[in-house]
């Protein structure tokens, strides 16, 4: 049997992959965002990528049709927002600044972290030079959302599902329970934040709710989120979860 397991970046998709093959045969071979892909012929495997702004070719070299189970995690979009900053900043743009520069950004983290609002996701994005990530979203948002209009076999399974261990329709779909380890190989582990929901009311300021509003609300609604409610908390940005865990990607990838 051929796995798929899909989704946007930031939605689960490492921890999920690992769990899947964690509660299988150990004979599944695994495919981790492969460059390309040729057919594998009488192998067990299980596949996992993303619908990445940072990557334009992947519908080139990917035939869904060639996977028995097709997979697709959903997360609400405002988290997957503010975790690739965090992540595809700190890896692909703050990885390659000099200590001194390296400070100057922590420095303005650390300001988001006692003040939220002291500077927006917008102007993060602006700072961390991955503007094109914003240009892109609207694109692979609009992938996501059609998949299931192409592939009536497809299960969707919601990130905030997965994280509370709510995941009997998947396992029905695959024939198998899903045991409870996630743990993914160390090699990935960066990849790992909060593990949690929400937290984009902790980190978005007046200008992103205008900025990003109309921009998904159609895919809020698609996917059951409330595109109505945009409330943020009383604010708190804990350090593990912001500048700390951007030293701790730089650290990985250096």
């Amino acid at each position: 049997m051929k796995i798929l397991v899909c989704g946007l970046p930031k939605s689960g998709t490492t921890a999920l992959t690992y769990q899947i093959k964690n509660s299988i045969s150990s004979d599944y071979r695994l495919l981790f965002e492969p460059q390309k892909y040729e057919e594998q012929k009488d192998v067990n495997l299980i596949c996992k990528i993303i619908f990445s702004p940072f990557r334009q070719d992947f519908v080139h070299y990917l035939d869904f049709k060639n996977f028995d189970k097709k997979i697709q995690l959903i997360r609400d979009p405002r988290d997957i927002i503010v975790s690739s900053l965090l992540y595809f900043g700190a890896w692909f743009e703050l990885s390659k600044l000099n200590q001194n520069e390296l400070n100057t950004i922590l420095e303005l983290i650390k300001e988001k972290e006692s003040n939220p609002q002291s500077i927006s996701i917008l102007e993060l994005f602006t700072r961390f030079k991955i503007k094109d990530f914003l240009v892109n979203l609207p694109h692979y948002l609009s992938i996501s959302s059609q998949m299931n209009l192409i592939y009536n076999d497809l299960n969707i399974l919601k990130y905030e599902d997965f994280i509370i261990k709510k995941t009997e329709n998947l396992e029905t779909y695959l024939d198998t329970k899903l045991n409870k380890d996630c743990s993914v190989d160390k090699r990935y582990s960066r990849v790992i934040r909060t593990k949690n929901s929400g937290n984009w009311r902790q980190w978005f300021t007046q200008e992103d709710i205008n900025y990003f509003k109309p921009l998904l609300n159609d895919y809020l609604s698609k996917f059951d989120y409330s595109n109505t409610d945009w409330e943020l908390n009383n604010q708190t940005i804990p350090s593990e979860f912001a500048s700390d865990y951007i030293v701790r990607v730089i650290k990985d990838k250096k």
